[in-house]
């Protein structure tokens, strides 16, 4: 080959490789801090909570609270939580320590398991238990409106079985209905507009509000390990066998399930997904991935702190962005963003007024054509607290007037399902 061919094929490599690259800008997330104290190097989860309280849970040392200021003392919120003995005896433990297995945040607090099944209220810094059967030991929690619903990984055991509550976690029943087997790993519960979704080793599972049975989404792979799913809102879903590595995606609610490649994503584990009204986070075994077009394209997040590091979960209050990596807390501020994540804030054909109202929202937006549409209303956590469908008139504009005067005070996304997709916009309750 000709040396000036050579270099001119190179050149136009170069230009397609930079062409191609999704160029999500640097300047989405500022550098990196540790905020976690130094004596804490076993973090293992972040949560935050409806009214705002930002919650770390440790691997042996309890939960603690993120104070709002970076020079206040971190709070230890981990009263009632008992102490438990490893079995069998592991050396990165010690002998007694507290730990929350799993959790899942409902609009008056967090429910948690830590052997007994606990409650923590909003304005509370105890912990109150629900029910004390220690054998039980859940990894998985999810909540769907009232009902809880509990799992549990094959190595845990008496405790292979998906279970709910209707109670608050006092009383538990088994629901295994539709699953077609007495046993089965679920991993993970993700409340959808249609349902919630189960993670479990025999494939994805789906409960409606008005079926008595689970019914399978997405098959088991061979090897049955667990799928486990992660929401970056109602029509963008992930679930990984982290076995295989193998990524699927749904962009129904979980109804149907398909392989994509995720452009621009280089790791092979996801471990968390966080979100706000411009971009996607996406945590994994390397590092942390950013999205502002809907899932469509995915850059690394360089930075020192978290560049080729495990991030084993993220959340996101305000402009501020919290993330567990190597048993620190570090934290980031979100720069602005131009793209909306779902790309439609700029629709003028889609609005809601008094958006700070405490009693009346009017939800109005547009169809191409007469036609019925869905209206979902989710609160902070993604969990769906209302739905209707409208009737679009002759003059294909569609109205709804809805009454907030119940919901708690906090932010709440709105979707409306239309022919062009997804419309979502955000509104506040004071």
């Amino acid at each position: 080959m000709q040396p000036r061919l050579f270099l001119v094929l190179l050149f136009m490599l170069l230009v397609q490789q930079t062409l191609t690259t999704p160029l999500l800008t640097a300047q989405i997330l500022s550098e990196w801090q540790t905020i976690s104290p130094t004596t804490m190097n076993d973090a293992e989860n972040v949560l935050i909570t409806t009214s705002n309280r930002v919650l770390v849970l440790t691997r042996s040392i309890g939960i603690w609270e993120v104070p709002p200021t970076p020079q206040a003392p971190w709070t230890l919120v981990s009263q009632n939580i008992p102490e438990l003995v490893p079995m069998p005896p592991r050396p990165d433990l010690p002998k007694m320590f507290r730990r929350m297995f799993a959790y899942t945040v409902a609009d008056s607090g967090v429910y948690g398991h830590a052997g007994p099944m606990l409650f923590l209220d909003n304005t509370q810094s105890a912990w109150e238990s629900r029910s004390s059967n220690s054998a039980l030991i859940y990894t998985a929690l999810g909540l769907l409106r009232q009902t809880l619903y509990a799992g549990a990984g094959t190595l845990v055991p008496n405790s292979d079985a998906i279970r709910i509550s209707n109670d608050g976690g006092r009383t538990w029943q088994q629901k295994m209905g539709g699953i077609g087997a007495n046993s089965v790993s679920a991993v993970s519960f993700i409340p959808t507009s249609v349902g919630i979704l189960a993670g479990t080793s025999l494939g994805i599972f789906l409960a409606s509000s008005n079926e008595s049975d689970w019914r399978q989404t997405q098959p088991a792979t061979t090897n049955q390990i667990p799928w486990y799913i992660f929401k970056a809102h109602d029509s963008l879903l992930y679930a990984q066998n982290r076995a295989t590595k193998a990524i699927i995606v749904s962009h129904d609610a979980g109804r149907t399930w398909s392989g994509e490649r995720l452009n621009g994503f280089d790791g092979d584990t996801i471990f968390t997904i966080a979100r706000n009204d411009k971009v996607i986070l996406l945590g994994s075994n390397t590092g942390i991935f950013v999205s502002s077009n809907n899932g469509a394209t995915w850059s690394r997040v360089s930075s020192s702190a978290v560049n080729r590091q495990p991030v084993l979960s993220m959340a996101i209050r305000g402009t501020s962005v919290i993330a567990v990596s190597n048993g620190r807390v570090l934290q980031a501020t979100l720069q602005s963003a131009t793209t909306s994540v779902w790309g439609y804030n700029a629709d003028e054909n889609f609005t809601i007024t008094h958006n700070s109202a405490s009693k009346v929202l009017y939800i109005r937006f547009a169809q191409t054509s007469p036609k019925a549409s869905q209206i979902h209303v989710f609160n902070a956590l993604g969990q769906m607290l209302f739905s209707e469908e409208v009737l679009t008139k002759s003059s294909s504009k569609g109205e709804l007037v809805f009454h907030v005067g119940t919901l708690p005070r906090g932010v709440y996304w709105c979707s409306v399902y239309v022919e062009r997709g997804v419309l979502t916009r955000k509104f506040v309750v004071e």
